[in-house]
């Protein structure tokens, strides 16, 4: 469990927390999932995601049923009564679902009571919304209504994070779950919206912001959006006032500047690994002790980052196994885990740290199996590379920041569709096949008494080349 996310919000565990307008927002997007479309589906989940706080929950009999998780187990009944389960299984599935083994395997071997409880709320979190997605997900289309409806929340988003910067007031302390009054970190108001921390606020803007960007090459209002999009969430990203989202922002930028270099990839990876081999070999600290060196805002806890991952690397025999019950004892604050990648080895050890590297490369190898198929169409390929570079800064961030609350929902999301969208390819060639086959079949008795046979056989050729 990430202590960051206990000293933020512990005060909204095992408390119902209903304020009358998140109410009727959790009514208003049940009765939206259950009644329509699927292709429309996932926008409640994302207007929730966005705009409510997570500390707005439900418990019963000391469960915590947060307004997502309740949108996840709609999500789920809807999928069952319209019978519309259908997933295309992929790489991405079968690293995701070995994660959540070691995961739960190593919580259950090292923690008990209210710790198990607590977890399993996490692992329907994380599969429910992860397989939601990759069932309601199924076009490019789908994709392409996600990046559209985040450039247009984004404006109102942004607007709450000018006026919160400019009266020091919360708006959305109004439904409980996050401070009324803004941080504020060596004169810099850190706004957070309706996010549970500053960080985490920036980080799901810089991740949505390459989304939005793959408008891009549409004509019309959707090249608008996406300015719109890109603008309002680096609004978002300064008024957080911290330096991981900025770095995320960066590495979107990087993202988006390879776009042209794209067929040079492999290349570039090996030329960023070896570069990194070298400065680890010429530098007398590890390669690292960067981070402490590095800070985009004045006050960031750069050396904190650079300890944790010193100690983790250092201290691997005591992890390694079942991970630990605290780190505390590594270093003075090392219970504050600030780094997602961190966090997998110390809950779960080595097999579920591996298995969580393992999930994010199938993740990026989805991605990058769509763009290879997009290649003819210049609107899809900018919308994939969108996803990949939104990818690309959720794992810069991961590196300044565990992950909570809606950050950790729009995580799964995007997994979910990056493995949507990389058996997109298969599931369009098989619609190909069946289609043109079909057509064979049709056309095969008129030809057999007005065309020669092999025009036939050379019609079937032609359908399995395709």
């Amino acid at each position: 469990m990430p202590m960051m996310a206990v000293h933020v919000t512990n005060e909204y565990f095992n408390h119902t927390t209903v304020h009358p307008v998140g109410l009727a927002t959790l009514v208003c997007c049940i009765l939206a999932i259950l009644c329509l479309p699927r292709r429309l589906a996932m926008l409640p989940f994302l207007g929730m995601l966005l705009f409510i706080p997570s500390a707005q929950r439900i418990v019963l009999l000391s469960l915590d049923f947060n307004y997502l998780r309740i949108l996840v187990i709609v999500g789920w009944i809807r999928l069952l009564m319209r019978s519309e389960y259908r997933i295309e299984w992929c790489r991405l599935d079968s690293w995701f679902m070995a994660w959540i083994a070691f995961l739960n395997c190593a919580m259950l071997l090292r923690t008990s009571g209210s710790m198990i409880v607590y977890q399993m709320g996490l692992t329907l979190d994380a599969v429910g919304g992860y397989f939601l997605v990759r069932n309601l997900v199924r076009e490019r289309e789908d994709l392409l209504l996600i990046a559209r409806v985040s450039a247009l929340l984004s404006v109102p988003i942004a607007m709450a994070f000018l006026l919160e910067h400019a009266t020091q007031r919360n708006l959305f302390a109004a439904f409980g779950g996050v401070h009324e009054i803004t941080m504020v970190r060596e004169g810099r108001l850190r706004c957070m919206g309706p996010y549970n921390h500053p960080i985490l606020a920036g980080c799901v803007w810089a991740s949505l912001a390459p989304l939005c960007a793959g408008l891009w090459p549409r004509e019309g209002k959707d090249r608008i959006w996406a300015v719109i999009g890109v603008l309002a969430s680096g609004i978002i990203v300064v008024c957080s006032s911290s330096s991981t989202p900025v770095f995320g922002a960066a590495a979107a930028a990087m993202g988006w500047a390879l776009f042209r270099a794209r067929g040079h990839l492999r290349a570039i990876r090996w030329a960023i690994a070896l570069g990194i081999i070298g400065l680890h070999l010429v530098m007398k600290a590890p390669v690292w002790h960067l981070l402490a060196r590095v800070s985009a805002v004045g006050g960031s806890t750069g050396y904190h980052r650079y300890l944790l991952i010193d100690r983790f690397i250092h201290r691997f025999s005591e992890w390694a196994l079942i991970g630990v019950n605290s780190t505390a004892h590594w270093f003075s604050g090392a219970w504050d885990l600030t780094n997602f990648f961190v966090i997998q080895g110390v809950q779960g050890g080595l097999l579920t740290f591996v298995c969580f590297i393992g999930m994010v490369a199938a993740a990026f190898a989805g991605v990058g199996r769509m763009i290879r198929a997009s290649r003819a169409t210049r609107t899809d390929l900018w919308l994939a590379w969108g996803l990949g570079v939104s990818m690309l800064t959720h794992c810069a961030c991961f590196i300044g920041v565990s992950y909570f609350g809606q950050s950790t929902t729009l995580w799964y999301m995007t997994l979910g569709m990056a493995g949507s969208l990389s058996v997109m390819p298969v599931m369009h060639h098989a619609s190909v096949m069946q289609s043109a086959q079909r057509l064979v079949n049709n056309m095969v008795p008129v030809r057999r008494h007005s065309a020669p046979s092999h025009s036939v056989s050379t019609l079937r050729d032609t359908v399995d080349c395709c």
